[in-house]
């Protein structure tokens, strides 16, 4: 199905340190605070909205001046909902998008320029096995500010049409001719940093792993939580939430507080303690430790673990940015 204008209602997080933060840091798409959806007009008369409600993002941000650098969001085609089942059916049926053969739909900038009032970026949209240069237009609609839960946020706005026969979604006969050729889209983004200081571990039925690393780390140093950990992990497994979660919210707050070698080694012994998980949490570990080295200042670790990140997770967005912004600075 086109796109006329798809009004995309989006956040994004980032993970960073509270000081000392490098130049450019990488915001992420919280799904959570997010809407993405579009409408197309149906025989003149009405029109059908509908949102996809799983996708990913991540936004590349020079943190100094507050100006994107790059952008890249995948939007997963089987995640489509328009209220009727049996139209989502068709819409993820070779007549339409073929989402079996064509799974996500991917939008990557080229450039954004800064205007008055906003930015403009410029960047490919593959959609339907087609990719086709596109304009976005986002404008301020809340500048910088700190939000209840102690977050920095700002939020864009913006819009952009498409016309779906660009991208060789006709549909039937019948429906190809009663659909609208454009469809709409828009976006309002929500970006924000996390501050760290304030997620919990979760401690719920077992007590957290990273709770009592976290207490040791603050008395007696991350050696010791290292350490910690390892022998209650071979002695007391049962008795703690062993999650790689908690482990992985250890190197964050460490990271939020610059502490950033204690954050890297939180993160290295993860990656190697949970190394049987699956791989997109794998490449959740490899990411994170990509950003902490990329802070660090070193380049080639940096890229290291992102490309470890990828071959996991091709997916993963937030490794794809910053795999992007260490290449740019060769």
């Amino acid at each position: 199905m086109l796109f006329r204008r798809i009004y995309l209602i989006s956040a994004f997080s980032i993970l960073v340190p509270a000081i000392g933060a490098s130049e450019n840091v990488p915001y992420d798409l919280d799904t959570a605070h997010s809407i993405l959806s579009f409408s197309i007009t149906l025989g003149g008369v009405t029109s059908v909205r509908g949102t996809f409600d799983e996708y990913r993002g991540t936004v590349m941000v020079n943190e100094d001046e507050f100006i994107p650098l790059s952008a890249t969001v995948l939007i997963d085609v089987h995640s489509i909902k328009t209220g009727i089942d049996m139209r989502d059916g068709d819409l993820k049926s070779p007549k339409f998008f073929d989402a079996e053969k064509h799974a996500w739909i991917r939008y990557q900038s080229r450039g954004i320029e800064k205007k008055t009032d906003g930015f403009l970026v410029v960047g490919d949209l593959t959609l339907h096995g087609v990719s086709k240069s596109i304009e976005i237009r986002l404008k301020l609609f809340s500048p910088e500010r700190t939000d209840p839960w102690g977050n920095r946020r700002i939020t864009l706005v913006g819009g952009v049409s498409l016309n779906r026969k660009d991208f060789g979604i006709d549909g039937p006969r019948f429906w190809s001719e009663v659909l609208s050729d454009r469809v709409d889209i828009e976006l309002v983004a929500s970006a924000s940093i996390l501050n760290y200081d304030k997620i919990r571990f979760s401690s719920h039925e077992k007590k957290s792993i990273g709770e009592l690393m976290w207490e040791t780390v603050s008395t007696e140093g991350v050696e010791a939580a290292q350490k910690q950990f390892r022998e209650l992990r071979r002695d007391s497994s049962e008795g703690y939430n062993f999650s790689l979660r908690e482990v992985l919210l250890v190197g964050l707050k460490l990271r939020h507080q610059n502490r950033l070698e204690e954050a890297v080694a939180v993160l290295e012994m993860a990656a190697d303690a949970y190394a049987n998980e699956d791989g997109e949490s794998r490449a959740e570990t490899y990411a994170l430790l990509a950003q902490a080295y990329a802070q660090q200042g070193d380049r080639a670790k940096a890229i290291d673990r992102c490309e470890k990140a990828l071959e996991l997770d091709p997916n993963r967005t937030d490794a794809i940015e910053t795999l992007r912004s260490l290449k740019r600075s060769e």
